[in-house]
């Protein structure tokens, strides 16, 4: 798939990362959710083209396993949804997005989580319910894993 373009989710209309521009005015907020984008078909180049502005990520209910280090590019990204997909694992770069204060990483396929995480001084809210975490690791996350 061509970095430069963003498929939406079930039909065949393909948008630029200009068209993004256009149709939102702050296009800080970016939802991909339910657009069944794979590891190998995520336009990740194009989504690292918003990183100067984009605050927002939704990519909740599609089939990523692995998620493309070109996300942790998002500088400025206050909330990443990636629930309900199959992650396996995270990249180390995502200790890297110090403004992240939201990570939805409910229903996935994570055992371990990257201890980068620990670098993430604004992370308010953390789901990682659904998850065949490490016991002892469920445990570490207490409260800040509920469903609050």
């Amino acid at each position: 798939m061509d970095g430069g373009n963003i498929p939406t989710g079930g039909n065949a209309e393909t948008l630029t990362v200009a068209d993004l521009k256009r149709r939102q005015s702050n296009y800080a907020e970016l939802d991909l959710s339910m657009s069944n984008f794979t590891s190998n078909s995520l336009p990740a180049t194009a989504i690292s083209q918003l990183a100067s502005k984009l605050t927002f990520l939704d990519l909740s209910a599609n089939s990523l396993t692995t998620l493309p280090c070109e996300i942790c590019l998002l500088v400025n990204l206050v909330s990443l949804k990636l629930s309900r997909n199959q992650l396996t694992f995270l990249p180390l770069a995502l200790g890297s997005l110090s403004k992240l204060n939201r990570l939805d990483l409910y229903k996935n396929r994570l055992c371990l989580l990257p201890y980068t995480l620990g670098s993430l001084r604004h992370l308010q809210w953390l789901d990682v319910r659904e998850n065949p975490l490490d016991s002892r690791l469920a445990k570490l996350a207490g409260p800040c894993a509920s469903d609050d």
